[in-house]
Order: structure tokens, then C-alpha cells, then sequence
């Protein structure tokens, strides 16, 4: 067969594989860099979160919990409630799998109103959800913490 204009192109498996987690590593850090630099807030909270999630499955905590509270302060800041509940339920697992339950009923209470805000009710149901089996106090004033 020749490639003629218009044939099919040759199938390359490699070219469509799955990034390693290394790989995507380093294309969310030049992600997150470059949302940083235009100021994209949207793109840099998302990527921050995205960034995390592979830094706490190789377990780079401390990274990932200061990459997850950027992302959350940048989030709240404009306005994207989804991506900012997103931080808060990472750094709420951060916090519980450290023994730290006041911490992560704080963030699940925080991401449980920013689906409430959103009418995200089975985002929020699932919040709630946690928060009961992890026997978070219920309707507590954050400013306390």
C-alpha cells in the first residue's frame, strides 16, 4: 500500500499509550508552571489537584498536602467550588490516613458546601456520608478550627 493522500495513516500502538506516572508527572508540572505564569486560575487549581493525586500515590505527601492547600486558597479565590471541594476531599484523606480527624472532617464539611453551593446533591450526600461513618461532629462552626 502507498500512503496516497487521503489513505489511512499507519496504526502506531506507541503513539497512543498511556502516559506513565512519571510521565504525567512531569507534563502536570509543566501544567501547573505554565497555568502560573498566565494566571490561569482555573487551569492551576485542576492541574494542582491532578499534580497531587500522583504525588500522594508515590507517596510525596508533604508536596502534595501544600500543592492541595494552594489548590483549594486558588480555587475558593475564583470561584470554582467543584475544584476546590476536590482539594478539600484529598487533603481530608491526607489528614485522616495522619490521624488528624479534626482536620479531615473540617475539609469534608467544607467540600460538602461547596457541593451544596453547586446542587451537587450526590456529591454532597457522599460528603455527609463520611462525615457520619467517620463520626465527624455535624453542623459545627468552622471558624473553631
Amino acid at each position: 500500500s502507498h500512503d496516497a493522500p487521503g489513505s489511512e495513516p499507519v496504526f502506531h500502538p506507541e503513539a497512543v499509550a498511556p502516559l506513565s506516572p512519571q510521565e504525567q508527572e512531569e507534563a502536570l508540572v509543566l501544567a501547573v508552571a505554565a497555568a502560573k505564569a498566565e494566571r490561569d486560575d482555573a487551569a492551576l487549581s485542576r492541574d494542582s489537584v491532578l499534580l497531587a493525586k500522583l504525588l500522594i500515590a508515590r507517596s510525596a505527601r508533604s508536596e502534595a498536602a501544600a500543592l492541595l492547600q494552594s489548590a483549594a486558597l486558588i480555587a475558593r479565590r475564583a470561584k470554582l467550588p467543584v475544584v476546590h471541594a476536590q482539594a478539600r476531599i484529598e487533603l481530608a484523606d491526607l489528614a485522616r490516613s495522619d490521624g488528624d480527624m479534626t482536620s479531615a472532617c473540617e475539609h469534608w464539611q467544607m467540600a460538602k458546601l461547596m457541593f451544596h453551593e453547586t446542587g451537587r446533591r450526590m456529591d454532597q450526600d457522599r460528603m455527609a456520608d463520611l462525615m457520619r461513618q467517620n463520626r465527624c461532629p455535624t453542623d459545627w462552626i468552622l471558624t473553631n478550627f
